[in-house]
């Protein structure tokens, strides 16, 4: 169960609160990130991702960097670091 705490992030913060970043769903992108133990993590990604070049590194909100190194039939992320 869910419940709305708060936009300010220092509130939620303050209250122990997880924090949830999201894109549109009708939009969304289903990626996969390889962790640094090789255990893959599924998620989605804003849609400018689809035009990003393989060795790509980019930055995941509250995850880390990550570099694409596929992008068909599924985009593969690896994680470099927070």
């Amino acid at each position: 169960r869910c419940v709305f705490h708060s936009l300010k992030v220092d509130v939620v913060r303050d209250a122990n609160g997880p924090i949830i970043h999201w894109v549109p769903k009708n939009t969304a992108v289903s990626i996969q990130m390889v962790e640094i133990d090789g255990s893959t993590v599924e998620g989605y990604a804003e849609p400018m991702i689809r035009d990003m070049k393989l060795g790509t590194f980019l930055q995941f909100e509250r995850v880390g960097f990550a570099k694409i190194f596929q992008t068909e039939p599924v985009i593969k992320v690896a994680f470099a670091h927070k």
